[in-house]
């Protein structure tokens, strides 16, 4: 497992943990399909997030309210590219509220990382 996808694990387990959500279910709904394709497929961190939102976060377009997703994608970009802030966190979340989809997610990590 790339060094990457290792961190972005972590991150999910620290998540979890934070949440209290069984790590096992977080794998479950759609963690582990993302981790094995961002190894084999070689993602960049900023895809990697954006496909972990995208999976897990989202239903019909619009956010699931899977909040330990959210946390693991911000513990995740925190650690490996830098925090983008507060207010832009807040913009990602408007977007998975509104226009949640995976171009619009890629646009925001484009516009913030």
């Amino acid at each position: 497992m790339r060094r990457e996808v290792r961190a972005l694990r972590d991150a999910a387990v620290q998540a979890a943990q934070f949440q209290r959500v069984p790590f096992r279910d977080f794998l479950q709904a759609g963690l582990e399909g993302v981790l094995q394709d961002a190894d084999s497929n070689h993602w960049s961190p900023q895809e990697m997030a954006a496909q972990l939102l995208a999976t897990c976060c989202l239903t019909d377009g619009k956010f699931n309210n899977f909040q330990v997703g959210f946390l693991a994608v911000m513990t995740f970009l925190n650690e490996q590219l830098h925090s983008p802030g507060d207010q832009a966190y807040r913009d990602l979340a408007q977007i998975l509220k509104t226009t949640g989809n995976i171009n619009a997610i890629r646009r925001w990590m484009e516009s913030q990382f």
